[in-house]
């Protein structure tokens, strides 16, 4: 476990960088994906 916060830290910056972000634990995956599917339409037009 501490190898994989080791790396996520490692990234922080790069994720920084993102155009978008989605919570995945902050609701169930139905919800989750009909958010992505909405971050997906504004991030590409």
């Amino acid at each position: 476990m501490d190898d994989l916060k080791n790396i996520l830290a490692s990234r922080e910056a790069e994720y920084g960088r993102c155009d978008a972000q989605l919570d995945t634990s902050a609701q169930d995956f139905n919800k989750t994906l009909d958010l992505l599917e909405d971050l997906a339409d504004k991030t590409t037009k």
